[in-house]
């Protein structure tokens, strides 16, 4: 599977993301056709969501640690989640 990254909700990690950048995204998201929308579990998922909505892509909330999940006992676990939560969105 080949995934290509078009940009970030956040510009800068820590930094929410003013209005103007997220329309631009969104038109990036939909002129590259992007699928999915992956975020990290542990941030607040609004601004993603509406994000993934306007853009027609799907959002993926992917565990971003061992533990993070009950199942989600070793890196190759951890892993193979995300990889297969990524092949289910498709």
């Amino acid at each position: 599977m080949r995934m290509d990254e078009v940009g970030y909700v956040e510009i800068k990690p820590g930094i929410p993301p003013d209005p103007a950048h997220l329309v631009q995204l969104i038109k990036v998201m939909r002129n590259q056709k992007a699928s999915m929308l992956l975020m990290e579990d542990f941030y607040n998922k609004t601004t993603a969501s509406l994000v993934a909505e306007k853009a027609g892509a799907k959002l993926l909330v992917l565990p971003t640690d061992v533990g993070a999940r009950p199942e989600i006992k070793d890196w190759f676990t951890l892993v193979e989640t995300a990889l297969k939560q990524m092949a289910e969105a498709r």
